[in-house]
């Protein structure tokens, strides 16, 4: 048998066991003959895969054996799975007779087995694999673009972000780098070919696709194109229960509220007492997300979360029941919902079960930091568990000037809330004192941070010595004032060696806080010129949203190299979150 033939017998098995009505007793016979199959090209016939030169049959031989994973036993946790060998294969494969050769109908078929089985095997390819086959990537997939389906670009942007969630968990547990550019696998050109081929077939996309997309670009936060805006409330009443989910987590996440709620008006309910039949298929992540994300859009708007709301007052009731059922996360997205009843019985749920995943060690510190903010009570051992967080977080910090930024990381967590953040800040003296004076607050436009930078400053520069070393060197001195310069993150930074961001989640280089601090060095370097050089005197920041860790240590590191400065910094809502301290 050919590899042609193998590859159609396995996509076909595939689907049969993709099938919601099976036959037991021919996916019975259809695993073993998928596992033979694959043992065929992995042990007796490695040949059939290694000298193949159609493009084609190898990424449907990729598709094929990813979908196969779940459905076959599972691999020890020390072994890789046959359809990972597989994929694995055919990837080096693909690698040597390079992605030119490799028709454009098969890029996204190819890219997706990858995304797939990298989720479930994060050993399938280590970084640096998976660095090589996105440069390729990079390199070929735009002029490749006109021969992909509608289908097909929107399984190229569910696997950018994929592969990108892949290898945040690999800088997440492994030792961090010094970060000073942005460490994306697909360029954001790549993003910007793939979403303007897509709105040439805005009409062809079904629901699913559009989901997907719409999930892709709020998880590597890519601004959503006005177009899939436009075209997703009117698929929301086809979307199964998953992709409504994250339709409405990607809206809420990317700040577009009232698309939130235009999508959720698929949902409405007439009450509490339509929670049960209508959500009853719902698994508890998507109860939870969907209730973050409606939570999310009541409270930007200044309303009770479930004030005239059905929907949400349905996703609370469906998620009583299951509080038990979800991971850390998830506990902490729904606690985002109880409010106008802080105290009722889901707090208690929410309360009971994140002291069991405490107990457990599976309480993440993103999640604790969240259920701080959000429990009208914390139990005892969350409130010492909490405490012992925010010691641990203040030493790291405290640490950064002597030790750099790089261990932050580690922590485990991207930012303290606003609560926490107020409370930091205050005790590293960086938090801005309230004197009463009214401050604006920023308003940014959907996904982005805005940073508004005021200083006033003395700089002394120390004159290169022209002449013997008894003379003493001449001193010149500038001012340098800003009276409101306004930053949006996601802008290129200045090139400076003082300041150093770490990868949270995802690069931080481009947030607006660094960004801020960035230009105001570069620019006194510029002035300073070839001299030695210090400053005086004060610089504030006013950031629209609670500034994350990497933010933080970067403020932490100015603190040290200028001494002289007075250097304070609030948030929105940070004047009323130390209030309440």
């Amino acid at each position: 048998m050919d590899l042609a033939n193998i590859v159609i017998c396995l996509s076909r098995i595939s689907r049969l066991l993709d099938q919601k009505t099976p036959d037991c007793k021919h996916q019975a016979e259809a695993k073993h003959l998928a596992s033979e199959l694959l043992l065929c090209l992995t042990q007796s016939r490695p040949d059939l895969v290694a000298s193949a030169t159609s493009g084609h049959s190898l990424s449907n031989l990729a598709w094929a054996a990813a979908r196969l994973q779940e459905h076959l036993p599972k691999a020890d946790e020390t072994e890789v799975s046959l359809p990972s060998a597989i994929v694995r294969t055919v990837i080096s494969r693909v690698l040597l007779l390079g992605f030119e050769t490799l028709p454009g109908r098969d890029l996204p078929v190819l890219l997706w087995a990858l995304a797939w089985l990298q989720r479930m095997e994060a050993k399938l390819l280590s970084i640096q694999e998976l660095q090589q086959v996105t440069s390729e990537l990079n390199t070929h997939l735009v002029l490749r673009l006109s021969e992909v389906a509608p289908q097909g670009l929107a399984m190229l942007l569910w696997s950018f972000a994929a592969l990108e969630s892949s290898a945040a968990s690999f800088r997440q547990r492994d030792k961090p780098e010094p970060s000073q550019g942005r460490s994306m696998l697909v360029h954001w050109s790549s993003y910007r070919a793939v979403a303007k081929e897509a709105s040439l077939h805005m009409s062809s996309f079904s629901a699913r696709e559009l989901a997907n997309m719409a999930w892709s670009m709020a998880t590597v936060q890519y601004s959503m194109p006005g177009w899939l805006l436009q075209e997703l409330p009117g698929k929301a009443a086809q979307m199964v229960p998953q992709e409504c989910a994250n339709t409405l987590w990607a809206l809420a996440s990317a700040s577009h509220l009232e698309s939130v709620e235009v999508v959720a008006k698929s949902l409405r309910h007439a009450g509490p007492e339509a929670a049960t039949a209508s959500f009853a298929n719902w698994k508890p992540q998507e109860l939870a997300n969907a209730t973050w994300a409606l939570a999310l859009s009541s409270g930007r708007r200044r309303t009770p979360p479930t004030a005239n709301n059905p929907t949400l007052e349905a996703l609370r009731c469906g998620a009583l029941a299951r509080v038990e059922e979800l991971d850390c996360i998830e506990l902490a997205m729904l606690a985002a919902a109880l409010e106008p009843e802080p105290a009722g019985e889901l707090a208690a749920r929410i309360s009971t079960h994140a002291c069991k995943l405490l107990y457990e060690g599976r309480l993440q510190p993103d999640a604790l930091v969240q259920l701080s903010e959000r429990l009208p009570e914390m139990p005892a051992k969350l409130e010492k568990a909490w405490v012992e967080l925010q010691h641990e977080v203040r030493r790291s910090l405290q640490a950064v000037p002597e030790k750099g930024p790089d261990h932050l990381p580690s922590l485990g967590l991207t930012s303290m809330g606003a609560a926490g953040s107020s409370q930091l800040l205050r005790q590293l003296g960086l938090l801005a004192v309230d004197d009463g004076a009214h401050v604006e607050e920023l308003i940014p436009e959907p996904g982005e941070t805005l940073c508004m930078m005021h200083y006033d400053l003395l700089l002394t520069v120390e004159e290169p010595a022209t002449a013997s070393e008894d003379v003493q060197p001449a001193l010149r001195h500038l001012t340098l004032a800003e009276p409101g310069l306004l930053l949006s993150s996601g802008g290129r930074p200045d090139r400076q060696e003082l300041l150093r961001s770490v990868t949270l989640r995802f690069s931080r280089d481009r947030d607006a806080e660094f960004l801020a601090l960035s230009a105001l060095v570069v620019r006194a370097q510029r002035a300073a010129g070839a001299g030695n050089w210090r400053l005086r005197g004060s610089v504030s920041l006013h950031i629209s949203q609670a500034p994350c860790l990497s933010c933080i240590g970067a403020m932490r590191q100015f603190q040290h190299a200028f001494p002289d400065v007075r250097l304070t910094v609030a948030f929105d809502g940070s004047c009323q979150e130390d209030a309440k301290r």
